[in-house]
């Protein structure tokens, strides 16, 4: 997949006193263990979940199924987020499909844009790069503001569906015609 340069996001709630930004960059780093820390903590916190989140992404990269990874990053480098976007099967295969998940901010940077910079830096990518569906699981309320929608997704046989299975059409009417969406093995069983 083919990435934008770095680019960078003003984040005016961070610190109303002292703005402050951060770059989203692609790939990882070489911060797999912290990425992994950050992601068991938030979805611990948010969800007294974490381990689950964290395996996905450990058999994501070890079954190459990652698509895209991307990370934010303070100023001075410290990891604020990481987002990951997966290979998914379509079925009839008549466009290509990304999974968003998981995606996180550091527990203290929560709700300051970090988590929607990422997913709209992933978008733009997958966009770019000729994705045609994004699937994603989560709150539909959140994921609505970036387009996805659990109506669009009602017809589509999923093994997670239901009403956080929701999809954003990244190319008018790519979803018409799809009978189902599979994601990564790494879903199916996460604590392999």
């Amino acid at each position: 997949m083919l990435l934008p340069q770095t680019i960078k996001f003003p984040n005016r709630q961070m610190n109303k006193r002292k703005p402050s930004d951060f770059t989203v960059i692609p790939g990882t780093g070489g911060r797999e263990r912290e990425i992994d820390d950050l992601v068991l903590a938030a979805f611990r916190k948010r969800f007294g979940t974490g381990p689950e989140e964290v395996a996905i992404l450990s058999a994501l990269r070890g079954d190459g199924d990652v698509a895209l990874e991307l990370v934010a990053l303070e100023r001075h480098g410290a990891l604020l987020g990481h987002a990951m976007f997966s290979r998914m099967r379509v079925e009839p295969a008549a466009c290509t499909a990304a999974a968003l998940g998981p995606v996180a901010a550091r527990i203290d940077r929560q709700r300051q844009g970090i988590g929607q910079a990422l997913i709209g830096t992933g978008l733009e990518v997958c966009r770019a790069t000729g994705v045609d569906v994004v699937a994603v699981l989560g709150d539909a309320a959140y994921y609505a503001r970036f387009g996805f929608s659990a109506a669009l997704a009602a017809p589509i046989a999923c093994p997670f569906a239901g009403p956080h299975f929701q999809v954003l059409e990244l190319r008018q009417g790519a979803s018409r015609g799809v009978a189902a969406l599979d994601y990564a093995p790494a879903f199916q069983s996460p604590s392999r």
